[in-house]
């Protein structure tokens, strides 16, 4: 059996202020994770290839917060490591709220809710 951590860093912003993360690339994941749950198509996975360590560590907080699975899986490809994330839908899972993780942690940061 394979263990899924469910690990959220408390504040993600920080995070990713400390090591100077863009907060485009953070958009650009939650927004693609967002389309995938938003997506009624038939698929109901959907596979990442995000090679850099804290960028998966951000996308899997980002699947946390959406309520969806994510596992990373390691292979090789043409002889280089090669990560892996997919992604699956939860049963229950619907359309994500209208709040997205990003403005979640500004209102948290200003002292909002």
């Amino acid at each position: 059996m394979q263990h899924v951590s469910t690990f959220l860093p408390a504040d993600l912003t920080q995070l990713a202020n400390c090591l100077h993360l863009s907060a485009s690339t953070f958009s650009c994941l939650q927004e693609r994770v967002r389309a995938f749950i938003e997506d009624a198509g038939e698929s109901d996975v959907l596979v990442l290839n995000v090679q850099d360590p804290f960028q998966r560590l951000l996308l899997h907080g980002v699947c946390e917060f959406y309520n969806v699975t994510s596992t990373t899986a390691s292979s090789v490809r043409e002889g280089k490591p090669w990560k892996s994330t997919t992604i699956k839908k939860r049963l229950g899972t619907g359309v994500p709220s209208r709040i997205t993780l990003v403005s979640f942690l500004r209102m948290k940061k200003n002292g909002s809710q």
